[in-house]
């Protein structure tokens, strides 16, 4: 990881909303790391994460606000349950 990749994980680590990082560099960065980044062609979906948390916290389903696979992946990994937040 070279300085420019280091300062920019260290943002988005530190503010990872208020970072003000373009896209591509964090793809450089991911990339870097050994990620492998996968492009897919869907519609842009409108999610709160912590409208999903709280959701899931007081037991109110979220089949209507994430993908199946992910719902399914928050309930067998018991993800955001009241304990957990």
């Amino acid at each position: 990881m070279n300085s420019k990749q280091k300062r920019i994980y260290d943002l988005i680590f530190k503010n990872p909303v208020q970072s003000n990082i373009e896209w591509k560099e964090i793809e450089n960065l991911l990339k870097s790391l050994g990620a492998k980044i996968l492009y897919l062609d869907m519609p842009k979906i409108d999610i709160s994460s912590t409208n999903i948390r709280q959701s899931v916290a007081n037991m109110i389903p979220i089949s209507n606000e994430v993908p199946y696979e992910v719902e399914q992946y928050i309930l067998k990994e018991k993800l955001y349950y009241e304990k957990n937040i």
